[in-house]
């Protein structure tokens, strides 16, 4: 019954989509809040480097790029803040795309984007580019993924993890297991970070790279030709650390850090960024909010599902992850609308 419920629904958005119910939508009630698009990867599903739930195809990434061009009001990150700061009204159906970690793949994303005459902003893991240090959400899973084991015993002298034994016998439990550790290294200071990392090293040492290719992460010259090609970048801290578990003094550094390297080393001015490791672990507070306002950012972005207006307080900006499937992101976009505008008639009528 759940399958047959998800199959009738997304029959039901594929249907709006194609009957054009959206596009009158859009004509007949513009959105004027912001939807700022929160991508990660763009790679073939055979990738080991970044999970299946934050990455799209590079045809599914063109056919969204190319209906949101033709659709909507696609306008730079920062062009859309100073509107909000200034009281500027937005374009109607207005959107900002944006990347979170820095993965070698964007520089396709660039590709297709400037072939659509379509902008981004990029949120770099600064340490990360050029792969100077390996981005160990990554690691994490082509270790996990790609050793013969089929039992993993791992000791960490952290977070109570001693001599545990996690089973790699199918994929379902390799893909269990990269969640686990993973959420375990969130909830490490970035000391405990790197005991875990050299202890899953170590267990699973017959696995020869961290990553698929010979480039995980984007090179210096990529993001220069990116810039240079009218696309925006911003922070991601220095080595994609989870701030509230870093603790206070860490976390300053990682976020100043990463802002000073990409102003020094690519020539950029003010600059967004986004907090990393969205999920369960928390990974913004109060604290962390005040901590990227202190040392530098024009703003903040979270992975919360949202819109963004006037009222939004903009070092705590929503955004709505994109998935595969068009379907799927055009529904994300009007669905709040839709929703509002059917209860608006149901109160009307009672």
């Amino acid at each position: 019954m759940k399958l047959n419920r998800e199959t009738a629904t997304f029959c039901v958005k594929w249907l709006l989509l194609r009957l054009g119910f959206f596009r009158l939508l859009r004509w007949w009630w513009p959105r004027r809040e912001l939807a700022v698009l929160r991508y990660h990867a763009v790679c073939l599903p055979a990738c080991t480097y970044a999970s299946r739930g934050i990455s799209v195809t590079p045809k599914g990434f063109e056919r969204q790029v190319r209906y949101l061009a033709k659709h909507y009001a696609v306008m730079p990150l920062e062009e859309a803040v100073a509107c909000l700061r200034s009281g500027e009204l937005l374009p109607p159906n207005a959107v900002a795309i944006t990347f979170d970690d820095g993965y070698h793949d964007n520089y396709t994303a660039f590709q297709i984007l400037r072939a659509y005459g379509a902008c981004a902003t990029f949120f770099l893991t600064s340490n990360c580019i050029d792969d100077r240090e390996v981005f160990w959400v990554s690691e994490v899973r082509h270790l996990i993924l790609r050793t013969s084991q089929t039992v993993m015993r791992l000791d960490v002298p952290v977070k109570q993890v001693s001599e545990q034994a996690f089973d790699l016998r199918t994929a379902e439990e390799r893909e269990a297991v990269v969640s686990q550790v993973t959420r375990l290294i969130k909830s490490c200071t970035i000391a405990e970070r790197e005991v875990v990392l050299q202890a899953l090293r170590t267990a699973l040492a017959d696995v020869d790279k961290p990553f698929d290719g010979p480039q995980l992460m984007l090179s210096s010259e990529q993001v220069q030709d990116m810039l240079e090609g009218g696309m925006s970048m911003g922070g991601h801290t220095l080595t994609h650390a989870n701030l509230p578990s870093a603790g206070l003094a860490d976390a300053q550094h990682e976020l100043l850090q990463c802002r000073l390297h990409l102003q020094q080393r690519f020539g950029m001015g003010a600059m967004a960024m986004a907090y990393p490791n969205g999920g369960a672990n928390a990974y913004v507070t109060p604290d962390i909010q005040r901590l990227a306002q202190e040392t530098g950012y024009d703003s903040a972005w979270t992975s919360a599902s949202g819109f963004v207006d006037e009222t939004t307080d903009l070092f705590c900006g929503p955004r709505i992850g994109v998935s595969e499937s068009l379907v799927q992101l055009v529904y994300d976009l009007e669905g709040e609308r839709l929703r509002a505008r059917l209860n608006a008639v149901v109160q009307a009528k009672g």
